[in-house]
């Protein structure tokens, strides 16, 4: 048997932080079934570039307003100067139950208007688009649950004299 400090006992982790570890892996399986299960993959996607996630969360914002008002039933979106930005405004009115149609101005040059109307369908998800972790989000959080702190012992040396003389009667040291 080595005594050498890379060899030297290490702690498992305590029941309890084992058991939240366990819950923690159990609640990121549970928020991706249900983020796969009730959002579109493509407002998955668009969530996940960091472009285009603002544009997204303040596309379901100017939404959420608009849910919130009984007296209004048309919601006209501001110009959109990409097709994605276009197709990611429908994509968001759908997700809420919205319909969607595209509004062509007769005058030319004019750009299109996308108007989301409310239907009998519409309601709030069971997910909301903010609630949808960003994909460094994920990896930060699985990134931190794989880290593993492991404690050593400190060598035998260090106990028998080689510390200074204010640990040896069991002083702890400061910093001043």
């Amino acid at each position: 048997m080595s005594t050498s400090p890379a060899a030297a006992d290490v702690s498992p982790l305590p029941p309890t932080a084992a058991a939240d570890e366990a819950a923690r892996a159990t609640e990121t399986v549970v928020v991706d079934e249900r983020v796969a299960s009730h959002v579109d993959p493509f407002l998955v996607e668009a969530l996940d570039n960091p472009r285009h996630r603002l544009m997204v969360l303040r596309m379901e914002l100017d939404i959420q307003n608009f849910m919130q008002n009984p007296q209004l039933q048309e919601f006209e979106f501001q110009n959109f100067p990409t097709s994605y930005l276009r197709c990611a405004a429908h994509r968001v009115a759908q997700h809420y139950g919205l319909e969607t149609i595209v509004a062509d101005s007769l005058v030319e040059g004019s750009v299109s208007r996308i108007v989301a109307r409310k239907t009998a369908e519409s309601r709030y998800p069971a997910i909301f688009l903010s609630e949808v972790p960003s994909n460094q989000a994920r990896n930060d959080h699985e990134t931190a649950e794989k880290l593993k702190f492991v404690i050593y012992q400190r060598p035998k040396a260090f106990q028998n004299g080689s510390a200074d003389s204010r640990n040896k009667s069991g002083v702890p040291k400061t910093v001043d």
